[in-house]
């Protein structure tokens, strides 16, 4: 249980107003329909947090407590400092005659929003690939299924500004403290 609520918190605060929500929006207004936005998400969701939760796993076993408790703090830190980061929100139109060219431009989204590493680090802390992979995929779905929804509104600059800016310092205190924890401090 530790997971799937370490991974859906940090998911979540990581996740609001981020990337992936503006490429899927972007993608929904150039589809028009709601159907094909949320099986390039589906599938960028399931490879990378699918990838992220099992080579936590993996690196879990190789690893001391304290080094997983460091890493995990990392994870939150850079998830929170991303959040104060200028953000491209671009909502250009993007055609639709390779799915792969959507998949890369959704995957790099979701990527750079920092879900995948939060997932590698609950993983190796948590020992439970499968719950840090569902709780981070429930924190991306939970926040992005409304941008599938509302597209039309969903880019304006101002509309998640104050929402990052304090998910960001939460996410950056969690981190400090994860981190301090790791390295014996406190």
């Amino acid at each position: 249980m530790d997971a799937l609520l370490l991974a859906l918190v940090s998911g979540l605060f990581a996740e609001v107003g981020g990337r992936t929500q503006s490429a899927v929006a972007a993608l929904a207004n150039a589809e028009g329909q709601d159907q094909r936005p949320l099986l390039a998400l589906s599938i960028v969701l399931i490879a990378s947090l699918g990838v992220a939760a099992t080579g936590g796993l993996l690196v879990s076993r190789m690893m001391p407590p304290n080094a997983a408790t460091l890493m995990l703090g990392l994870a939150l830190a850079c998830a929170g400092l991303a959040q104060w980061t200028g953000k491209n929100r671009s909502s250009e139109p993007v055609s639709w005659p390779g799915m792969p060219r959507a998949l890369f431009r959704l995957g790099f989204a979701h990527f750079t929003d920092g879900t995948p590493f939060l997932a590698f680090a609950v993983a190796a802390k948590t020992h439970n690939a499968g719950l840090a992979m569902f709780g981070a995929m429930l924190a991306v779905l939970v926040l992005t299924l409304p941008a599938i929804i509302i597209r039309d509104e969903w880019n304006r600059p101002a509309l998640f500004a104050g929402l990052r800016r304090i998910a960001g310092m939460v996410l950056i205190i969690a981190g400090a403290w994860s981190a301090a924890a790791g390295l014996g401090v406190i």
